[in-house]
């Protein structure tokens, strides 16, 4: 074999390794498609009713309890009507309210989804008895407290009581 061939042989042998290489590291890249599950809580509360809109886009809610049948990471419709129970037990048992220590029953009042931004999400409308001024108020989330997603998980609060509005993120 003369030089110029053993270094074009070389050569492409390097350059099939390099590509190989190449799509590795993309393929990596594109199986981390979801870096961060975002959730919105906002917290209305007065002396006859408070109200609880949770707010997460439907890829992290496949992530948590599945639910997406025709694998195409989204939920539609028929997906959310079949998981509505699992839904629901999912937020409820990661979200807690507590006025002065005890924790406050939710009851679940509606499920929509709506188009933001590119991203399907999915809001939860809970009601819960009111609250009288002067009570201590506390919000717990563990909806990702286990498992790897909870580094990669945010929830934004709002609170509003008597007309004023308290932000925070978890």
């Amino acid at each position: 074999m003369t030089k110029n061939k053993l270094r074009r042989s070389v050569s492409k042998w390097l350059t099939g390794i390099l590509i190989g290489i190449l799509s590795l590291f993309s393929y990596q890249s594109i199986s981390y498609a979801h870096p961060l599950s975002a959730a919105y809580t906002s917290i209305t509360i007065t002396e006859q009713e408070s109200t609880i809109r949770y707010s997460i886009d439907t890829l992290s809610i496949i992530e948590g309890i599945g639910g997406d049948k025709n694998k195409d990471d989204t939920l539609d419709e028929s997906e959310i009507k079949d998981i509505t129970h699992k839904l629901e037990e999912w937020i409820e048992h990661g979200l807690l309210l507590e006025a002065d220590g005890q924790e406050q029953s939710l009851e679940l009042d509606n499920i929509t989804i709506e188009r933001k931004n590119d991203t399907d999400v999915a809001t939860l409308t809970f009601t819960l008895p009111g609250l009288k001024e002067g009570q201590s108020i506390e919000f717990f989330d563990g909806i990702y407290l286990e498992g790897d997603n909870s580094k990669y998980y945010t929830n934004f609060v709002s609170i509003t009581y008597d007309n004023q509005s308290y932000e925070s993120a978890l």
